[in-house]
């Protein structure tokens, strides 16, 4: 997944170059929006003209019990989860024939409400969110539009991995089973460093008189520094030689041209750096893991360089959840069907169905 070329994660967040899946053209919905007014937001603001954006596949049954959302990763768009992700069809993850899928847009990705589509609140205005405001809007969406009761499950990776956890620990109630992806429940130290990498190296491609040539320097930094991150130094010596380099990084930069745009990318990155399901049970994991209901099926790869895979072990501890390690050189993109991701899939449709 590429998630800087319109995508994520992670930093979540986090973007990724993913395997194309089979989606009939007709069985997916085009590009549907709520309006949800206001969304007030944790840190006491507000989204003014809050938006989220949605796309569904599948039909929901007679006694509403087969709907799944699939939040999108970081950077990530619905349409693009749709169209690139081994995700959504008969082979994948989850098969509409069977599930009514809902694939939803995230704040910061720039389709639901963002800095670079806000009419009122544009660029730096617009207010700082969190994973929970996100998981909290899209109860609404849920709630509110489709009308439904509860979930039969969640699956998001890195992002939307993130609004997995969130969303068993925030609604507990409305979520049968939950499936987080090279995700995290909480942000270990190494990840926070990480996190804050890249918002410094963000905050160069906006800083007021800097001018082109710093912010294009800045862009295809934040570029460069993501792609290697997202695979091993082990893949790297396996598949590039010496002499491969130059030729792989200039072409790394050349995409910095299609990231997307800088404050919603520091919307998503800082949302991500504030990750914490155990904030609203006075920091303690445990407590946060004891409130799930839903089965937990908690997806690591443990050469993973973005995401620090132990606190997602402590919390599969924790919650009783069902734990899947794997030992992908791929990194953060574990999941691909090239590295773990036919592992994956399989344990995923098992648990799902």
């Amino acid at each position: 997944m590429s998630s800087f070329t319109r995508l994520t994660v992670l930093t979540s967040v986090l973007i990724l170059i993913f395997a194309v899946c089979s989606i009939k053209e007709t069985a997916a919905q085009e590009l549907r929006t709520y309006n949800l007014g206001e969304c007030a937001l944790e840190s006491g603001e507000m989204i003014e003209e809050c938006v989220i954006g949605y796309r569904t596949v599948g039909e929901l049954n007679a006694g509403g019990t087969n709907a799944v959302l699939l939040p999108t990763w970081g950077f990530g768009t619905s349409e693009e989860k749709l169209a690139s992700e081994n995700y959504v069809g008969p082979d994948g993850w989850v098969d509409p024939d069977h599930h009514f899928v809902i694939v939803v847009d995230a704040f910061g990705n720039g389709v639901s409400s963002s800095p670079s589509n806000s009419r009122t609140q544009p660029g730096e205005a617009f207010p700082q969110l969190t994973i929970r405001d996100m998981v909290r809007a899209q109860h609404r969406l849920l709630t509110e539009e489709l009308e439904l009761n509860g979930l039969h499950g969640v699956v998001g990776i890195s992002l939307g991995g993130m609004q997995a956890f969130e969303w068993a620990t925030t609604y507990p109630d409305f979520v049968a089973r939950a499936v987080p992806v090279v995700a995290t429940p909480r942000l270990s130290a190494n990840d926070l460093l990480i996190i804050d990498l890249f918002k410094h190296l963000l905050l160069g491609a906006v800083v007021e008189g800097c001018g082109s040539e710093c912010e294009n320097l800045a862009r295809e930094t934040t570029q460069t520094f993501f792609r290697v991150m997202l695979r091993t130094p082990e893949h790297w010596d396996r598949t590039l030689s010496r002499d491969d380099v130059p030729g792989f990084l200039n072409q790394v930069r050349d995409q910095a041209q299609n990231l997307p745009d800088t404050y919603d990318a520091l919307t998503q990155v800082r949302a991500s750096s504030m990750m914490d399901v155990s904030e609203p049970f006075d920091g303690s994991l445990d407590r946060a893991a004891n409130a799930v209901q839903a089965e937990m099926l908690i997806v690591v790869n443990d050469p993973d360089l973005l995401v620090t895979p132990e606190p997602s072990r402590r919390f599969a501890e924790l919650a009783g959840a069902r734990l899947l390690e794997t030992n992908s050189d791929c990194g953060h993109q574990a999941f691909l069907n090239a590295c773990a991701g036919e592992e994956i899939t399989a344990a995923i449709r098992d648990f799902l169905w």
